[in-house]
């Protein structure tokens, strides 16, 4: 969160953002592609509209979640969750920023990723994204596939 973000928050008591909504709308045109790593995604997306702010902008969240390793889906957090990539993992960005490079990613492994931007009140809609290594035919193919 800028710092400015950070100052705001402190200032407003809980009162006052009551009355601050969040985003109404999600942030358009998100790309997430893995074509330069198997270990890293790049992911981009087109800023909210004023507009659609509700307020001060403060940041963009982009959270990001593996869904599927190899041939197995996971659906539902596993017995073995202990694993960091079955995790939620969150990155925050100014809201001045519309990329990123997610690292140390899961070889062969399908990531959902969200992203949606943050007033002081919280996060608004999301859009999301999966992109990742997936296997086709015994041959690995890098992939992005929007929800």
């Amino acid at each position: 969160i800028p710092e400015t973000g950070v100052d705001l928050i402190n200032v407003l008591s809980n009162d006052t953002l009551s009355f601050i909504p969040v985003p109404e709308a999600a942030p358009k045109g998100v790309i997430a592609t893995s074509f330069t790593s198997i270990s890293t995604i790049s992911v981009s997306w087109q800023p909210i509209p004023r507009k659609f702010h509700n307020g001060i902008l403060l940041s963009y969240r982009i959270t990001y979640q593996c869904v599927k390793v190899g041939d197995v889906e996971i659906r539902e957090k596993p017995f073995y969750a202990e694993f960091e990539h079955y995790h939620v993992h969150e990155v925050l960005v100014p809201a001045n920023v519309t990329s990123l490079i997610l690292s140390n990613l899961s070889s062969y492994t399908l990531y959902q990723i969200d992203v949606m931007g943050v007033t002081a009140k919280g996060s608004g809609p999301r859009t999301a994204v999966l992109a990742g290594m997936v296997y086709f035919e015994n041959e690995q193919m890098c992939s992005s596939l929007h929800l």
